[in-house]
């Protein structure tokens, strides 16, 4: 349905030969699975892999990888299944940030501090050409220091002129953060005196 972050299932085999879920006939007559960073990904691996998202040369959308690697009963690797997934409807899914109190918007960010996705309008966002997805880091250079050096937590900052609060959570083994931010005059007003 539209809200499932899972956008194909594939499978390729180490002879070119691959099949996917849902079907899709719109592939270009010289596909070859074998290219892709989804294969390459488990190629030699014998666990699943995440991999670092990017954007697919057939959808020019952006996919993150989950994938692994099939041997066959020598022991020899024989092909990859992978799952894709969306990012964006990732974050759209399963962080509902409505009606939680000062949150504006919450980010998804690579090891890089990239924005992934996000759900939430805090500030404005690169224009780019509307059937492309390019990353753009997080627009607060201090705080994605403190994330690079492993630190989490509370960050207060201006975003696009307005006050703002930070907390990232991190999301091992990725090295990748999730990142709130809130209104502090919403997050931190009084709460009502006991009667």
């Amino acid at each position: 349905n539209d809200d499932n972050p899972v956008k194909a299932i594939v499978i390729a085999l180490s002879n070119g030969v691959e099949s996917r879920y849902p079907g899709w006939d719109s592939l270009p007559d010289d596909y070859d699975p074998r290219v892709h960073p989804w294969f390459k990904l488990a190629l030699g691996k014998h666990a699943p892999q995440w991999g670092d998202p990017y954007t697919s040369g057939i959808t020019h959308t952006l996919e993150l990888p989950l994938s692994v690697p099939v041997y066959d009963e020598k022991g020899e690797q024989s092909g990859v299944v992978s799952m894709l997934l969306m990012p964006a409807r990732m974050v759209q899914t399963l962080l509902a940030i409505d009606g939680v109190k000062g949150v504006r918007g919450v980010y998804l960010l690579d090891a890089d501090g990239d924005i992934i996705a996000s759900k939430g309008h805090v500030f404005v966002r690169r224009q780019e050409a509307p059937d492309t997805e390019v990353a753009q880091p997080f627009p607060v250079p201090a705080f994605l220091q403190r994330l690079k050096s492993g630190q989490n937590g509370v960050f207060e900052t201006d975003l696009d002129g307005q006050p703002s609060v930070l907390e990232a959570d991190e999301i091992a083994p990725l090295g990748w953060h999730v990142v709130a931010v809130a209104d502090p005059r919403e997050l931190f007003k009084a709460a009502p005196a006991a009667e």
